[in-house]
C-alpha cells in the first residue's frame, strides 16, 4: 500500500462469516459474532501494553516504519484467556446438578437462561403457569445466581459499531 505524505489510511477487515448476516437467508448479528469469537487467533477482547501489541493479542502482525514501539515477540500462550462465558455455564451446570429431580433440574435451566427483556427474576416468576413449589424455587435459585453471575462478568458484550469519517 502507497499513498500521499499528508495522506489519511484506513484498513477494515471482515469475516467471511459477517457476510451470513445479510443476503436471504438472515443470520442474527449475534450468531455472527459468536461464530467470529469461535474462530478468534487471538487472546480475546482487550488492550495491549502498547500500539503493536493491541494487534498481536487479536492474532494479527502489525508491520509499519511509523509511531511503532519495538515489539519482542516470544511466541508465548495467552496467558489471560476469556474465560467468562465457558465459567459461567459451568456454573450453571454445578447449581442445576444439585437438584436430583429432572423437572426441578429444567426449571432451574429456565431460570438461569439469559433474558432478553429487563424483568426481574421476581417479575418472571410471576409468569410461570405451571410448576410445584419446588420448581419455582429452583427457577428463583437459579435465575438469581445467573444475574448476579452476569453482572459481576468483567467481559461485557461488545458491540461493535461505525462512527462517521474523520474530515479535517
Amino acid at each position: 500500500m502507497t499513498s500521499e505524505f499528508d495522506s489519511l489510511v484506513a484498513l477494515s477487515a471482515m469475516d467471511k462469516a459477517i457476510y451470513g448476516v445479510t443476503g436471504s437467508k438472515q443470520k442474527s448479528m449475534e450468531k455472527a459474532l459468536l461464530q467470529l469469537e469461535k474462530s478468534d487467533l487471538g487472546c480475546g477482547a482487550g488492550g495491549g501494553q502498547n500500539n503493536v501489541d493491541v494487534f498481536r493479542m487479536a492474532g494479527l502482525t502489525f508491520l509499519t516504519n511509523a509511531n511503532a514501539d519495538d515489539a519482542k515477540e516470544k511466541d508465548e500462550t495467552c496467558t489471560a484467556i476469556v474465560r467468562s462465558t465457558r465459567s459461567l455455564k459451568h456454573d450453571i451446570e454445578r447449581l442445576v446438578a444439585r437438584f436430583q429431580n429432572k423437572e426441578i433440574q429444567k426449571c432451574c435451566q429456565n431460570g438461569a437462561q439469559h433474558y432478553p427483556f429487563p424483568q426481574t427474576c421476581q417479575e418472571r416468576i410471576k409468569r410461570i403457569k405451571t410448576g410445584s413449589g419446588r420448581c419455582i424455587y429452583a427457577f428463583r435459585i437459579c435465575c438469581e445466581f445467573a444475574v448476579a453471575k452476569r453482572l459481576n462478568d468483567t467481559h461485557k458484550h461488545l458491540l461493535l459499531g461505525r462512527n462517521g469519517m474523520y474530515t479535517p
